[in-house]
């Protein structure tokens, strides 16, 4: 027989028997010895008192890991959040620049208007004035700055 030592069980296999003899169920059987019920309950408190400290030590590293990543998922989700106010900050700005720029081009659209509008006043009183000053020889003496002796218009 040969002693074959694996951790933790040491197994006695025999080479002058083959599994193709027996049946499966027959070669288990046949190739166990008999263990102590004792014995099997001190073995496996001994592997559980090896392994156990390792084990619970482990658990309490994970379950710190587990804490750590919550709080890093939370500070994760605040860092989104503050980018999105961000991009809604810069869409803001955007639309008071829109605004600014579309509040210039009314305001010069205003001047324009206004601007016309004095011209358009000009215009007037000097078809006015042109017409009564054709009507009669001589110049007004009520004429406007803009009107001179000549019919012609300042501007």
């Amino acid at each position: 027989q040969f002693l074959v030592q694996r951790f933790p069980i040491t197994v006695f296999i025999n080479p002058f028997v083959s599994d193709l003899d027996n049946s499966p169920d027959e070669a288990l059987v046949d190739d166990f010895p008999i263990i102590d019920k004792k014995a099997v309950e001190q073995l496996t408190e001994g592997l559980i008192s090896h392994y156990l400290p390792d084990l619970q030590q482990s658990k309490l590293a994970l379950k710190e890991l587990t804490q750590n990543q919550e709080v890093l998922l939370e500070t994760v989700q605040q860092e989104i959040s503050k980018f999105k106010e961000c991009s809604s900050i810069l869409d803001i700005n955007m639309l008071f620049s829109e605004a600014k720029y579309y509040h210039n081009k009314l305001v010069n659209i205003r001047k324009e208007m206004l601007m016309l509008h004095e011209k358009t006043s000009k215009l007037k009183c000097f078809t006015a004035h042109s017409k009564w000053f054709t009507e009669s020889a001589s110049c007004p003496q009520q004429c406007g700055p803009h009107f001179i002796h000549f019919g012609r218009m300042e501007v």
